[in-house]
């Protein structure tokens, strides 16, 4: 599928079914309550998962238990990569901190940014092969360790073209950070949480059509 055509599609598709956007933003809107999180999580991979199948309306909200369960994997899924991602961060501020110190002056403080930038880079490329994950493990039928084979996940970067990736990734962060700030200066109306409703399927969608199929 063409990128205009995945925007499209997904920008129309949170509301493809009203009702099951209206639960999904009810369970979203709970989800300080903890408990809900796992059902928002699995309902996203739920997403994900139909649309690999061809599916082009919201699924609907049944088999509670599966959707429980990988909305458990989902979480983990988010929690490794973010460990990995401040592993990363500790090492390379580590090394870079010592330097800088052993220097001392100008040039300590040239090294720290230098490794803070290669911190920095390094985590956007783990952010980039965190993102297709869960794709990559509903094309394994939920195998949760596929979220992790990097050589597959790598595969399906390469699949798309790095170009397009990057492309598609500036476009999803506009348009996710504008909905984003607006649904944020109107949470204290409610009216906010449909944004971010709209906003998780809408990312959920656009990355499944992009990684799930060839």
């Amino acid at each position: 599928m063409e990128l205009g055509e995945n925007i499209k599609d997904s920008i129309a598709y949170p509301i493809s079914d009203f009702k099951n956007f209206i639960i999904f933003t009810v369970i979203l809107l709970f989800s300080f309550l903890i408990i809900p999180i796992p059902f928002v999580a699995g309902y996203i991979y739920k997403v994900i998962a139909e649309t690999i199948d061809g599916n082009d309306t919201l699924p609907e909200f049944d088999d509670f238990g599966d959707i429980f369960i990988n909305g458990l994997k989902m979480i983990g899924i988010v929690l490794a990569y973010g460990v990995i991602i401040g592993i990363i961060f500790g090492i390379v501020f580590g090394i870079g901190g010592a330097l800088g110190s052993a220097m001392g002056g100008n040039a300590g403080v040239i090294v720290l940014m230098i490794f803070s930038i290669i911190a920095i880079i390094l985590a956007l490329i783990i952010g980039l092969i965190a993102l297709p994950a869960p794709v990559n493990m509903a094309l394994n039928n939920g195998n949760f360790g596929s979220a992790f084979d990097f050589s597959a996940i790598t595969g399906l970067i390469s699949d798309i073209g790095i170009g397009n990736y990057i492309i598609w990734y500036i476009i999803i962060a506009i348009i996710t950070g504008i909905v984003s700030a607006i649904s944020g200066f109107l949470i204290w109306v409610v009216i906010g949480i449909l944004g971010y409703a709209w906003m998780s399927l809408f990312e959920a969608r656009s990355t499944a059509l992009l990684f799930g199929f060839e």
